[in-house]
């Protein structure tokens, strides 16, 4: 029989593998390895990580803003109270005046005890620079300032004198009357053969009716009289035991021949008291803390330096030299 012939098949096509496109949703859960161009896990870890500073940053500056709100706030609770307890901001202030004078006196009376001590702790101090009877660093005056300081006020000595003595005082003052009356300054002007001269700022304690009484009346002598009749009038003011007792001075000034009445309307001004206020703030402005203190000025350089306390002539002598050379 003969044999049936098949056609051959034609050979059967593969297909193409087809292409899947790879996204998020079909990528296998595996961790993945930064390349070096960066990856998708590194840009994450970058974003956590500046949120992590940013927050850092937040919180630091926050705790910072609530800290310094809690102390402000103390301060302000501590002061109030303490304000408070005086019965006032400035019964604080004048209090605090009142307890520096207690230790100024108790360092005198001491003193009289055992005075090679104090020679030895002054000694240090004066070197120091720092505290009682202390010496400030230099500091510079403008040449207006310095006519500003002498404006209005008594000159003692030669009005061209290349160092002036600004004696910052009060005459109801303890410690203020014994330096006045140790003639210190005048005893340094008289022997300069005109090279020192001397002011005389009265700086008079607010709280002390009688302090500012005296001041007035003094500035009011001043005014109507000249610095010669100031000068007398200040040296009788602290050789009395008790001025306030002479009627805040009126006695003195109508012993000076001046008219009591007019001297009272003088004395009782806005205009004397500007006067006042107006020394006051030259005062703190140079740096003046305690009553008495000389501030001594070289008026052809405007330096000057601060001299606090009931000094000796030497402690301002050797102020001056220094300034001098």
């Amino acid at each position: 029989m003969p044999t049936e012939t098949t056609e051959p098949t034609e050979p059967t096509e593969t297909p193409e593998p087809t292409e899947i496109p790879v996204t998020d949703s079909n990528l296998p859960n595996v961790p993945m390895i930064a390349s070096a161009s960066g990856s998708r896990s590194e840009v994450s870890i970058s974003k956590i990580a500046l949120i992590q500073f940013l927050c850092t940053i937040v919180i630091v500056l926050a705790g910072y803003v609530f800290a310094n709100q809690i102390i402000l706030s103390t301060n302000e609770k501590i002061d109030t109270l303490e304000y408070s307890k005086a019965g006032g901001e400035e019964n604080y202030k004048l209090l605090r005046e009142i307890q520096k004078e207690q230790v100024d006196t108790y360092i005198r009376d001491y003193s009289r005890k055992d005075p090679e001590y104090f020679k030895r702790l002054r000694a240090k101090i004066w070197l120091s620079g720092s505290g009682w009877f202390s010496v400030p660093t230099e500091k510079t005056l403008t040449s207006d300032e310095i006519a500003t300081l002498k404006t209005d006020t008594p000159v003692f000595g030669n009005s061209g004198a290349t160092i002036t003595l600004v004696e910052f005082s009060d005459f109801s003052c303890e410690h203020c009357r014994e330096f006045h009356t140790s003639n210190a300054i005048s005893d340094l002007v008289s022997a300069s053969s005109g090279t020192v001269n001397s002011l005389f700022k009265n700086v008079p304690n607010k709280k002390d009716s009688s302090s500012v009484r005296l001041a007035e009346t003094g500035r009011c002598v001043n005014t109507l009289a000249g610095s010669g009749a100031y000068r007398t009038y200040a040296d009788k003011i602290f050789a009395t035991p008790d001025p306030a007792a002479s009627s805040e001075g009126l006695q003195i000034a109508s012993e000076l021949k001046l008219d009591t009445t007019e001297t009272l309307a003088c004395a009782t001004s806005p205009k004397t008291k500007e006067s006042l206020d107006r020394e006051f703030g030259q005062g703190i402005y140079l740096g003046i803390k305690v009553t008495p203190s000389t501030v001594v000025v070289n008026v052809k350089t405007g330096k000057y330096r601060i001299v606090e306390g009931n000094v000796g002539k030497s402690e301002i002598e050797s102020v001056i030299r220094a300034l001098s050379e």
